[in-house]
């Protein structure tokens, strides 16, 4: 990663919102300042969990409320000449709020995974665990079939 090598990654919590349809699962992306298409994410602030800290980014930048689960992985990105170390979980949205902290400086857009995949495709590290959440829920689609 070139100038970014032996820094110590800036930590950050991150989350996938979920929601079940007849069709299987949609994930909630935003758009980021310059349009293009992330998760919700963001510094874990001293005494937060990464757990805490993703619910707090998925109100403030998405507008949704749920339950954290499982933590699907963990992503690296580099902005500003520093790597930054994203810890994904997922979250089944149980609120959508109608106003919320960024609703004017980002978009939100319900897609499938495989859309959400294509989407993100500007980060690497994301598209890997996203990926493998598309993999993991056709494994389970297949065995419940």
């Amino acid at each position: 990663m070139g100038s970014v090598e032996g820094l110590k990654p800036i930590r950050q919590a991150g989350v996938l919102p979920l929601r079940r349809t007849p069709g299987g699962y949609e994930v909630l992306l935003i758009t980021n300042r310059s349009g293009r298409w992330i998760v919700p994410k963001g510094m874990i602030d001293e005494g937060q969990t990464a757990r805490q800290a993703a619910a707090v980014e998925a109100r403030e930048e998405a507008g949704v409320r749920g339950l954290i689960g499982r933590r699907l992985g963990r992503y690296d990105y580099v902005k500003s000449a520093r790597l930054h170390r994203v810890e994904l979980f997922a979250m089944l949205v149980r609120q959508e709020l109608q106003e919320w902290d960024e609703q004017h400086k980002r978009r939100r857009r319900w897609v499938t995974l495989s859309v959400a995949v294509q989407l993100v495709a500007h980060q690497r590290g994301l598209v890997e665990v996203l990926s493998g959440v598309e993999r993991r829920a056709t494994r389970a689609r297949t065995k419940a079939a």
